[in-house]
């Protein structure tokens, strides 16, 4: 082989190199879908604006997971509450019927408020992920704790109410503004000092829906249903002319028709507190189902975000797959003329030259 044909030979192996390297990027694509490994397959503009949409994108999917976990906080807490307000309604419903009928029936109320009683406190301590919901920024700690103080304080209510210390007005009165801890909320409620809750839905939106075990839909339910559980103190409304008035437990009053008074007024107030603390329980739900919306128009933007963004890495990073196999098909012509050269010139020779 001559000079000649020996560099003839080089550059025809570099060429060959050079398009099976370029065919190897081309099969890279053609099975990844991407242009390039690595971001020095890209221009500089290019890989700048690729790796900050790749920022944007990891923003969008951290929010996204604030939001997922939001969400179901939001649901079981908005279940929560409309469960309280249809089993406080229930009672309600049993208390007017009662009165309709005319006659109390104070073991059935009793026995239903406690019964009650054991759902709404499960209902205020309802967790999620180990987290109460309903304790603020305290999650990890219970927000209510029966540790009989409330119905010492009611049952002691009850009494002084009977034993004519007290008239209805104040008994209403006392157990209206009893104080959070005697209830039994845990101390960061007692105190205000639970703080309050957020879902990160973007750079710029905190979306608060802190709903306290100790608000007065809550509390005012609780308070309620110990009064009525404790309410068996007596025997019955007002003596009946064959009842002995020193045996006999009845609501304070000179004779049937002031104890009448007195049981139906403080009854009917029992009433008018439930409803409204019903109507407390259904201000709370706004708040989360107002909540809920702020939370799905945010996350409907972030949709629309993180399509742009895909598009913008998709755009710079996916290769064009119909070019690329055009591309391949025009390297695998080229590889086989280069091959079929290198081995015309490997037969060259000074005698094939000379003849």
């Amino acid at each position: 082989m001559t000079v000649s044909t020996l560099a003839q030979s080089i550059n025809q192996i570099n060429r060959t190199i050079n398009i099976q390297s370029g065919l190897s990027d081309l099969q890279y694509q053609l099975t990844s879908g991407k242009v390039t490994q690595h971001y020095g397959g890209l221009n500089l503009n290019e890989t700048l604006y690729s790796i900050r949409a790749r920022d944007i994108l990891s923003g969008i999917e951290t929010y996204e997971q604030n939001i997922t976990l939001g969400e179901i906080k939001m649901d079981i807490s908005l279940r929560s509450i409309e469960e309280a307000i249809e089993q406080t309604e229930g009672l309600i419903g049993t208390m007017i019927n009662e009165l309709q009928q005319g006659e109390i029936d104070i073991a059935h109320v009793s026995d239903y408020a406690a019964s009650l009683r054991e759902r709404i406190e499960s209902i205020i301590n309802v967790k999620n992920d180990n987290q109460f919901l309903f304790a603020g920024a305290n999650g990890g700690e219970q927000p209510y704790n029966d540790h009989g103080s409330l119905d010492t304080f009611t049952s002691l209510q009850l009494q002084q109410w009977i034993d004519g210390t007290i008239d209805t007005d104040q008994l209403i009165s006392n157990y209206s503004s009893v104080n959070d801890s005697t209830v039994g909320f845990s101390a960061p409620l007692a105190s205000d000092a639970s703080g309050r809750v957020f879902v990160r839905a973007s750079e710029t939106d905190d979306i608060d829906y802190t709903i306290l075990a100790d608000q007065a839909g809550f509390k005012e339910v609780l308070v309620s249903l110990s009064v009525l559980e404790n309410l068996t103190v007596l025997d019955k409304v007002s003596l009946d002319a064959e009842d002995n008035p020193l045996t006999t437990v009845t609501a304070p009053g000179a004779d049937s028709s002031e104890q009448q008074d007195n049981f139906f007024n403080f009854f009917n107030t029992m009433i008018s507190d439930l409803e409204s603390s019903v109507g407390e329980l259904r201000d709370s739900a706004k708040k989360i189902q107002l909540a809920q919306l702020n939370i799905a128009n945010i996350k409907k933007q972030h949709e629309g975000d993180r399509v742009l963004q895909e598009n913008i890495v998709g755009d710079i990073e996916d290769a064009d797959m119909t070019d690329v196999a055009v591309r391949v098909n025009a390297l695998q012509v080229q590889l086989e003329a280069s091959f079929s050269v290198m081995a015309s010139l490997q037969q060259v020779s000074l005698v094939n030259y000379l003849n």
